[in-house]
């Protein structure tokens, strides 16, 4: 089935998550991990990248198939999302 923006709209996080992971893989990130369960802290998705001095770059993905909100309610919140890279802040 081909991915729609309609198709993409319509999964879940576990469904968006497994889209991910080859789309990471395929932008040339390594050990491309799905968390779940209880001790995930909020990062679905453990990525790594070689950076421009040869050094490891580690990143903590988050998805989410709901809408973001402004609310401040732990990792739910867009509080905890910069803008930009997507990158996770505490």
């Amino acid at each position: 089935m081909a991915l729609t923006r309609t198709r993409l709209a319509s999964m879940t996080e576990d469904e968006l998550q497994k889209v991910l992971v080859p789309l990471f893989e395929a932008m040339g990130f390594q050990n491309v991990e799905i968390h779940q369960g209880n001790t995930e802290l909020g990062k679905d998705l453990v990525i790594w990248k070689l950076g421009d001095l040869g050094e490891r770059v580690n990143y903590a993905v988050v998805v989410k198939a709901k809408t973001v909100t402004g609310k401040a309610c732990h990792w739910q919140s867009s509080r905890y999302l910069k803008r930009g890279r997507g990158k996770v802040s505490n």
